[in-house]
């Protein structure tokens, strides 16, 4: 009897291993989906890892998740109801955490993450203070609950925009369009825009101020060649680690590229440049 005991122990935990192989003890199948946008249900739900009995859920707006942020422990069933609601805009992470049937070994997930959807217009692109954008960007954002429309506002002004001058307006969008190309900007310029949401009854919730910066345009680089006597070389304009003559020894051309390297460098660094 004792063999047969210890037979079917052995079985069971080739097939226990042989699960776990397949499937994973992990929790997997996150609902909302990693990195989802735009959700409304505070709702969680997964499919659990093999062996697993309970599970212990996080959910906070760090991604570094603690025991502080424990919403729901031992929990039986593979969904959680955020019943205290999701804050509009906010992005959240989310883990869970298995138990096995001896409940006492437990296996880490994953941290999933996605952002709520919001009453104004939200998640924008290029991203609220982003840097180094081109000078032709196609701006999106992602549409607030009961809208019908968008309205558009963008300038180098961020008074222009706060106020809704008419100089920044750019009129209204039907509620599909999601986007804006912003075409002909300066290098290394501060731009500030902002979507307003038409509702039914044409009141207007304000969005907030996004503001990028585009990056600094240096030079046409295409238009150098290798004709050395009309000093038309990329070399003719720009210093080299070769090169040891001073600026007066240059070609004017050279000279021009110099000053407009040294400009570059200062402008970028925001500092004032000598002569």
């Amino acid at each position: 009897m004792c063999r047969n005991v210890i037979l079917s122990l052995a079985l069971l935990g080739i097939c226990a291993a042989t699960a776990a192989a397949a499937g994973g003890t992990a929790a997997k199948n996150p609902d909302p989906k990693n990195g989802a946008v735009g959700v409304s249900m505070p709702l969680l739900k997964w499919t659990k890892g093999d062996l697993t009995l309970f599970h212990n859920v996080y959910l906070g707006t760090t991604p570094d998740l603690t025991e502080a942020n424990l919403v729901a422990t031992r929990q039986p069933f593979e969904m959680y109801y955020h019943v205290a609601g999701f804050t509009p805009g906010a992005t959240y992470y989310w883990r869970v955490d298995e138990i096995e049937m001896d409940g006492v070994t437990i296996h880490p997930g994953n941290v999933w993450s996605f952002v709520v959807q919001d009453v104004k217009a939200y998640y924008p692109s290029p991203a609220d203070g982003a840097v180094n954008v081109v000078l032709a960007p196609t701006l999106t954002w992602m549409p607030g609950t009961g809208a019908t429309k968008h309205h558009l506002y963008f300038s180098d002004s961020q008074d222009a925009v706060t106020q809704g001058a008419a100089g920044a307006d750019k009129g209204a969008l039907d509620l599909a369009v999601t986007k804006f190309d912003a075409n002909g900007l300066a290098d290394l310029t501060t731009y500030y825009w902002r979507v307003d949401e038409v509702q039914a009854d044409q009141t207007a919730k304000a969005g907030p101020v996004w503001k990028f910066t585009t990056f600094i345009f240096v030079d046409d680089f295409e238009s150098y060649n290798d004709d050395v006597d009309a000093k038309t070389t990329i070399f003719d304009t720009w210093i080299d680690g070769w090169t040891k003559r001073s600026q007066e020894q240059m070609s004017p051309r050279r000279q021009a590229g110099a000053g407009v390297k040294k400009r570059g460098l200062c402008r970028a660094a925001q500092a004032p440049c000598e002569d």
